[in-house]
């Protein structure tokens, strides 16, 4: 009896908070529907359905959220979030729930604090048999900035005095013609390294090349890194150039760093042009992870148009991919393609689609269709 009473009191009070308040109550619901065209696959179990319903509560300045994740109609992920502030305090919660095993998978909380131009911040992740936190602080004198970052974890895992992780010390400050960008890291054993960085270094008899430099001291070794950018005056053109020293053998000496070079090695080239609402991108590379469009790809070239306008009902856009294998069994080397289309058909619906097809192997990939209702 006394529960009952207890709870019916809450509900009123809740409710009278409701009334009282502004609140707001929205969502979205996000349905993809994957179709396994490649060799093999038989019917239903190439067809997955996957969803993904999420609830937002908004009551003053405070916002909580629920999320459900369902994986071929099978409940799999189960998330709450909270984000408000307390007096001059942010702060923000994400718990989420590992559905099959009954457990919580994490916690996340975060906060942050600002005052004048001082801010400090505190950041704790519970997982399963592990516990960490970070802590950040930073501010501004004049045109120098400073901020600390130190991380505390599982002690067994890292091995550290009270489970120290890390401690990362940063500066801005301006110097000659340019502003240099300093940090400094330690890690259980001591010292790891410090960093010296500056961007957008040029030349006056060169106005269309600049540089943004790195230098980077460890205990044993010295590294330099200079990355260079072209800007050939042209609008709606950009262009990348991808290199990397080649050391001479017979100078340097193991352990002992870079002493000399032979000369440059041009690894890649990207550009990325417009025309008129159509984006151009194009990209060779024969280096080890490649950039870009290429990024998580065995492909050494690959081109993109892509577009975004606004179609018959809204906001529409598209992109189509080519990518081409080295030594490649088809015409041209084409290997891959891609194809992605989203449009939005009302302010409360929007419909998606995925195409790939795997060319090199003579074999669809994968069609997916899927929606957004926000509601």
């Amino acid at each position: 009896m006394t529960r009952a009473v207890a709870t019916g009191l809450l509900l009123i009070t809740l409710a009278g908070i409701a009334c009282s308040a502004q609140v707001d109550l929205g969502g979205t619901w996000e349905t993809d529907i994957v179709l396994d065209l490649g060799p093999g696959t038989t019917w239903p179990n190439d067809v997955t359905i996957d969803s993904t319903i999420s609830i937002d509560y908004v009551v003053q300045n405070w916002t909580f959220g629920a999320s459900t994740e369902l994986e071929n109609g099978v409940w799999t992920e189960q998330g709450f979030t909270a984000a408000g502030p307390i007096a001059a305090i942010d702060i923000s919660s994400d718990l989420d729930f590992d559905v099959a095993n009954a457990t919580v998978a994490s916690w996340i909380v975060n906060s942050s604090f600002a005052i004048g131009g001082l801010h400090l911040g505190v950041d704790a992740t519970l997982e399963p048999n592990s516990v960490a936190l970070d802590v950040t602080a930073g501010g501004t004198s004049g045109s120098i900035a400073v901020d600390a970052a130190i991380g505390f974890g599982d002690a067994g895992v890292r091995g550290c005095a009270m489970g120290f992780q890390g401690l990362e010390l940063g500066v801005t400050f301006p110097f000659c013609c340019a502003e240099v960008d300093a940090s400094i890291e330690f890690d259980c054993a001591g010292f790891d390294h410090v960093e010296f960085c500056v961007d957008g270094l040029g030349i006056a008899a060169l106005p269309w090349l600049d540089f943004d430099v790195c230098l980077n001291f460890t205990e044993q070794t010295k590294s330099f890194i200079l990355s260079p950018s072209i800007d050939l005056g042209l609008v709606g053109c950009d262009f990348d150039l991808y290199y990397h020293l080649d050391p001479d053998d017979d100078i340097v000496q193991p352990g002992h760093g870079l002493f000399a070079v032979d000369g440059i090695l041009f690894d890649g080239l990207q550009v990325v042009c417009d025309v008129g609402g159509v984006q151009f991108t194009g990209i060779t590379y024969f280096g080890d992870s490649p950039p870009g469009i290429l990024s998580g790809t065995t492909y050494w070239e690959a081109y993109q148009i892509s577009t975004t306008d606004d179609g018959c009902c809204g906001p529409f856009s598209f992109d189509v991919t080519v990518y081409f294998a080295k030594n490649g069994t088809r015409l041209f080397d084409v290997a891959f393609f891609d194809a992605n289309l989203e449009i939005e058909l009302s302010a409360s619906l929007t419909v998606d689609m995925v195409l790939e097809l795997d060319v090199e192997n003579a074999a669809m990939g994968e069609w997916r269709v899927g929606f957004e209702v926000t509601f």
